[in-house]
């Protein structure tokens, strides 16, 4: 039987070598991600000198894998490392090794030993097929993993390429083989921006266009955590267009925070809200910001909230800090449940009936609510304990469910209390938003503060 690394090449197969010319200049110019920054630099002194790290019995990594979600800046990094090394790049993609079996494995095999005596980076975006763990009813998928392997390992320990596969696959469904320390090393994950990071990235790209001086960014950077960072580099695109059509000479705060619910929700619908819709869609907006504000003591917590329909569907939002889920306690979980629901039990008080709307509520409500018991363990019937089966098998699963029926029962009375005590602050501010369509903490602070001396 033939090796993999003992069959002759067939040199047409190779993939032609042209570089690419890197897009940023530095790690300096990756807006957050700061962990992985520093990981990467401290990877590059050991590629630049792994004398170290050997006296130590350590080998040094080949390259490296890049997880995370699309647009999180799997390639602006790679881009970021060849500048900052000073190495050509070569980029590739996944659809580069797609085709019949023989082919696509002598291309990587070529690939390999065409780079591995250059100083340069290889960049593969969208690697899934190159990575994930062999499955040998694929044998495609297993024929390239054990090519990466074998010709990996057959680079001398004075390497001078470096490669690197990005990926959006989690890093339990890359292959493990691939992931040894003097191979490609744990995979490295990448993230959102958390909210003072994606706050930096809007003022890093404010530069280049025509902006009010006096605007906020806070509030716009608030509802866009769901956005990809490769996204929010084109927020102020949408900005000068939703200026342009204002007829508006710069781009200001409120053509930015269309902009964002934009990019987060869609279109604006065309449909206009009837007198009733909107006074549903207003009210339910000012239980979650007025409850909001009870429970955190301050106004500013509330960042932003529009009324409007969207193409997704969407007929409001209100945005709020979430805080540092990391340093949450029991009585905070419990307090985000009971501002997960305040928009339907504001809509109860202020229209005497809620809408369909709340269904979406009731689901983040419910997974908050699900949290407490199965990943943080913090109800005291089942004691403390964190539960996570999900086989639905497991005995304590009708427990689970009942204590959080019993979780959503007591945020539901907490809001209702809360509102019904603040009834005048509920209903006025729900005339303010019905009027303004939109928001920010220090609005509700002018409209209705007066109502609620407790809340700064």
């Amino acid at each position: 039987m033939v090796d993999v690394a003992d069959k002759a090449v067939d040199t047409s197969t190779e993939l032609e070598l042209v570089p690419t010319e890197p897009r940023v200049k530095s790690l300096d110019d990756v807006i957050g991600l700061s962990e992985l920054k520093d990981e990467l630099r401290l990877q590059l002194s050991v590629w630049a000198d792994p004398s170290g790290l050997r006296l130590l019995g350590g080998n040094p990594r080949k390259g490296f894998v890049f997880s995370g979600p699309p647009g999180t800046g799997k390639t602006t990094t790679a881009h970021a490392l060849a500048s900052e090394t000073g190495k050509t790049l070569y980029t590739f993609s996944g659809a580069d090794f797609q085709g019949d079996k023989e082919p696509v494995r002598q291309k990587l095999i070529r690939l390999i030993e065409q780079t591995r005596d250059q100083e340069c980076i290889v960049f593969i975006d969208e690697a899934d097929d190159l990575l994930h763990r062999r499955d040998y009813d694929q044998e495609l998928s297993g024929m390239l993993v054990k090519a990466m392997l074998v010709h990996l390992d057959q680079t001398t320990h004075s390497f001078k390429a470096f490669y690197i596969f990005a990926t959006n696959m989690a890093p339990q469904y890359i292959e493990p083989a691939l992931l040894h320390q003097g191979r490609l090393g744990r995979a490295l994950q990448f993230r959102q921006l958390t909210l003072p990071e994606r706050v930096k990235l809007l003022e890093h790209h404010r530069v280049r266009y025509t902006v009010t001086p006096s605007i906020n960014l806070y509030p716009v950077a608030s509802q866009l955590g769901s956005v990809p960072t490769a996204d929010l580099a084109h927020l102020f695109d949408e900005g000068a267009i939703v200026a342009f059509s204002n007829g508006h000479d710069s781009i200001q705060q409120t053509d930015l925070l269309e902009a964002a619910t934009r990019l987060r929700s869609g279109l604006k619908s065309s449909d206009l809200l009837t007198e009733k819709d909107l006074k549903h869609a207003a009210s339910h907006e000012a239980g979650h910001a007025l409850m909001n504000a009870l429970v955190s003591g301050s106004w500013d917590s509330v960042s932003f909230i529009q009324i409007s329909t969207r193409s997704n569907g969407e007929g409001g939002s209100t945005h709020i800090d979430p805080g540092n889920e990391q340093f949450m306690s029991k009585e905070d979980l419990y307090r985000n449940l009971s501002v997960a629901v305040a928009g339907v039990v504001a809509e109860e008080q202020v229209m005497g009936v809620q809408t369909a709307g709340g269904i979406a509520d009731f689901h983040i409500a419910s997974n908050i609510a699900r949290s407490f018991v199965e990943r943080w363990g913090v109800t005291d019937a089942l004691g403390p304990m964190a539960y996570d089966d999900e086989s639905h098998h497991n005995p304590q699963k009708e427990k689970v469910e009942e204590m959080v029926k019993q979780a959503m029962t007591e945020a539901k009375i907490r809001a209702r209390v809360h509102l019904e005590f603040y009834d005048e602050a509920l209903q006025l501010l729900t005339i303010h938003l019905a009027e303004n369509l939109m928001a920010e903490g220090k609005d509700l602070r002018a409209w209705v503060g007066h109502l609620v001396p407790k809340v700064k």
